[in-house]
This record gives C-alpha cells, sequence and structure tokens, in this order.
C-alpha cells in the first residue's frame, strides 16, 4: 500500500525512468518547496558511502535504488501526465515527521508548522500509522529544481 504525502504519490530513481508526482507544482517551479518527506516502508533502507547517506535502496534479497543523491527526476503533477520539469536530489536524512521545523515547513512550501500538519492530515489523515498524530518516521529529501521540461532540461 503506497501512503500519500504532502507533496508527491510516488518516488523512484530515473534510471529506471520513474517519475516524482508532486500535488504541490507551482511551489516548485517558484522553487519555494525544496524538500519532501516520505514515509520509511519496512523494506526501504540507507545505504552510506564515505560515512554520508547517500542512497535508499526498496527490497530484500534483490534490492532496488529508489534514491539517490545527485540522482535526477522527472516532477509530474499527476500519475499519468506529462513532466512538468525535473528535479535533482540534494541529501536524504530520517526525521520523525512531527520533528519538522519552521524551516522545514518552509521548505516544504508552506508557511508554519501548524499549516504542515493540516496538509499532511488532508492526505495522510485517513491512514492508520500515516497520520500526524501517529508520527511516522519519514526520509526527508531536499532536492532543487533544474527547471521546466521546455527550458530544454
Amino acid at each position: 500500500m503506497d501512503y500519500l504525502l504532502p507533496d508527491c504519490v510516488a518516488f523512484s530513481h530515473i534510471y529506471g525512468g520513474s517519475i516524482v508526482i508532486f500535488v504541490q507544482e507551482p511551489e516548485i517551479k517558484d522553487r519555494k518547496k525544496t524538500e519532501t518527506r516520505r514515509i520509511i516502508k519496512p523494506d526501504e533502507y540507507l545505504d552510506f558511502k564515505r560515512g554520508s547517506p547517500n542512497k535508499v535502496y526498496k527490497g530484500g534479497a534483490r534490492p532496488r535504488l529508489k534514491w539517490v543523491v545527485g540522482g535526477n527526476y522527472a516532477a509530474v503533477p499527476k500519475r499519468g501526465q506529462k513532466a512538468f520539469g525535473r528535479i535533482q536530489i540534494e541529501r536524504i536524512w530520517i526525521e520523525s515527521v512531527q520533528d519538522i521545523t519552521k524551516a522545514g515547513a518552509i521548505a516544504e512550501g508552506v508557511g508554519s508548522v501548524e499549516a504542515y500538519k493540516t496538509l499532511w492530515n488532508r492526505i495522510n489523515g485517513k491512514t492508520k500509522g500515516a497520520r500526524w498524530e501517529d508520527n511516522p518516521t519519514v526520509w526527508v529529501i531536499e532536492f532543487k529544481y533544474l527547471g521546466d521540461v521546455n527550458d530544454g532540461i
């Protein structure tokens, strides 16, 4: 079962032809949103290279690369729609969703922790274990917007 996060419903490495689906397209294009939070699923894990986390894998015996720092991903507004642009992952770390700071909420494209909580529950509030009050552990993915698809990126 996929958990819906405030800003995306799928997130995979572009080398596999995958995409990132964001519901906050305007905030990304305006470069107001530079972070995304995803619930850590039981079969996902972080790989450390030279002491710094830079890769997330999914799966056990035959894991697949899910995200990588420096990875370049297509960003689309909805499943089945064309990409509006591309993002590049800058950093990945782990925290509980309620540990978000005001700076983190601003990087998520909203103005405050309370606004982020409202957004989180609007999307995740129906899924037990994913609600704000459940305080799930999340991947925090910092990214930069590379530009619109029409910009020749």
